[in-house]
């Protein structure tokens, strides 16, 4: 029997997949699915983690197309969040909620923010309020409170205030048997359940904290196969807890995949360059996919690249940066979204075509209709009595003269929608004239998507625009440790299916020492 150790903690019978940009990690790991089903492995046997519930659903909702099975069946293909807490017989009620920060935040008059519900898009914990960042970061790395604090620098209060806060926290969870994400984890690894898994799968391993880790090695103790999946170049939660060096350091079977079906030659050339200067990684080479895709650098400003046909995923290093690279495209009447919001709604899109239709003269449905009367001002454009269509048959179909004679609309057909969708703001009528102009196709999904790095994960387009300006913070982490914002970068980089259009740093970083 293999074993393979670091720090605290030990494995066995493992084998390391490691998978670069693009290069079918996933398509691998389902393999192995198929494998231990063919062996007669029972498929709720078969523990698949991943990092995020995005992708443990893609995760299992592939293998049941696949395998021709029901999600009931893959019952371990879940989180390690999700795992520890129906292992641990836990329910609703003994989840921590916004009401419970809510009070938390009035009994100890600091504004706590619940930000746990952020795990789903990132796989890591985010908060908006430095006390439950550094509680929680202390709690993921195994370390002291007082540690992390040092580490950090200034928190309003000090250490004293810091310290009460995590106190109370503790007190009330522990009187009310409440548990957040990391709390589910670390009680799982002071349990330890029994498992009844024959085989471990674990996906996105090089974004696993310590107390994960820990978790991954009470579940090994008690399976016959382990299968540990990931990239140390695409480590780019340390700042959240997770410690890619356990994966660096792992040692058993390694199988590198070495031919990525995502990322272009000239991608590939200028992905490879900045990668190799991480100092401590796995040496790593995979092929480029054999097109030789397209590669421009831009001088501080994007608006010399053309967005205006083809899918995009337009990246920045900071969500500061790119709220700042929203507010451009808005200017320039782009249609876009950010983290799955699109820059206009569907409901607002949906109002204006129906109000549209009515003034052709053709009929539309009820559901239409009420979507219509909520972007409409009470009295002004409904008479009282009619805007919620209380008691209308819904199976009805209407047109403009029955619901001015029937259901109080005031509104004359000859008017623009924007003059008629009242409720609607000046500044988002603005914008939507702007779109219409500019032959934006509004009524389907944007093909421009703006999103952070971190957000970005996992993600691919076409063609990608990558912004390599940071924020005075970003850039003396990365002074300090340029391995960590290397990884960043190269992770947007290789999002590229086609063309990367690298956008020169504004800030006091030169432009040539992330990329060369």
């Amino acid at each position: 029997m293999v074993k393979v150790s670091w720090g605290h903690i030990t494995l066995s019978n493992t084998n390391i997949i490691f998978g670069p940009p693009g290069t079918g990690k996933t398509t691998r790991l389902l393999r192995i699915v198929e494998e231990e089903l063919e062996r007669g492995t029972p498929p709720d046997r078969i523990g698949y983690f991943a990092f995020t519930r995005k992708a443990s659903r893609e995760a299992i909702d592939r293998a049941c197309t696949k395998f021709n099975l029901q999600r009931k069946d893959f019952s371990n293909f879940r989180t390690l969040h999700s795992l520890a807490y129906h292992s641990l017989g836990l329910d609703k009620t003994n989840v921590m909620k916004d009401e419970h920060y809510n009070e938390c935040s009035d009994l100890l008059q600091v504004k706590l923010k619940n930000a746990d519900k952020t795990v789903d898009n990132y796989g890591a914990f985010v908060a908006e309020d430095i006390y439950m960042q550094l509680i929680n970061l202390a709690k993921v790395k195994n370390e002291p409170l007082n540690k992390v604090f040092h580490e950090f620098g200034h928190v309003p209060g000090g250490w004293l205030k810091l310290d009460y806060v995590d106190r109370a926290l503790k007190k009330y969870k522990e009187e009310r048997n409440l548990f957040d994400y990391t709390d589910m984890v670390m009680e799982y690894n002071k349990q330890k359940p029994k498992s009844k898994l024959e085989v471990l799968i674990v996906d996105e391993a090089q974004d696993l904290s310590f107390i994960q880790w820990e978790m991954i090695k009470n579940m090994q103790d008690q399976v016959e196969r382990v299968y540990i999946a990931g990239d140390d170049d695409q480590a780019i939660f340390k700042w959240s807890g997770a410690q890619p060096e356990f994966l660096i350091n792992l040692e058993g079977k390694r199988e590198i995949l070495n031919q990525s079906y995502r990322v272009p030659i000239a991608v590939h050339r200028v992905a490879n360059s900045l990668v190799s200067r991480i100092d401590n990684r796995v040496p790593k080479e995979y092929m480029a996919k054999p097109v030789s895709g397209f590669l421009e650098r831009h001088i501080h400003r994007f608006d010399s690249v053309d967005l205006k046909h083809g899918s995009w995923l337009l990246l920045a290093r900071t969500n500061y940066i790119a709220e700042q690279l929203v507010m451009e495209l808005r200017d320039m009447g782009m249609y876009y979204e950010k983290f799955d919001n699109p820059s206009v709604s569907q409901k607002l899109v949906e109002a204006i075509r129906t109000w549209e239709t009515l003034q052709k003269g053709d009929k539309v449905s009820f559901d239409q209709v009420k979507n219509l009367y909520s972007y409409f001002k009470l009295e002004k454009d409904v008479a009282r009595g009619h805007k919620g269509l209380t008691g209308v048959d819904e199976k009805k179909m209407f047109n403009i003269a029955t619901l001015g004679t029937e259901h109080g609309l005031k509104v004359e057909q000859q008017t623009p929608w924007h003059y008629a969708l009242s409720l609607v703001s000046e500044t988002m009528k603005v914008y939507v004239l702007s779109l219409l102009r500019n032959n934006e196709e509004i009524d389907f999904k944007p093909r421009i998507k703006v999103s952070t790095i971190h957000g970005a994960k996992g993600g691919e387009a076409d063609n990608v625009m990558l912004l390599t300006d940071i924020t005075k913070r970003v850039e003396e982490g990365y002074l300090t440790n340029p391995d960590d914002e290397r990884r960043v970068f190269y992770v947007g980089a290789t999002r590229a299916k086609e063309s990367l259009h690298l956008i020169a740093s504004q800030s006091n970083l030169e432009f040539s020492e992330i990329f060369r």
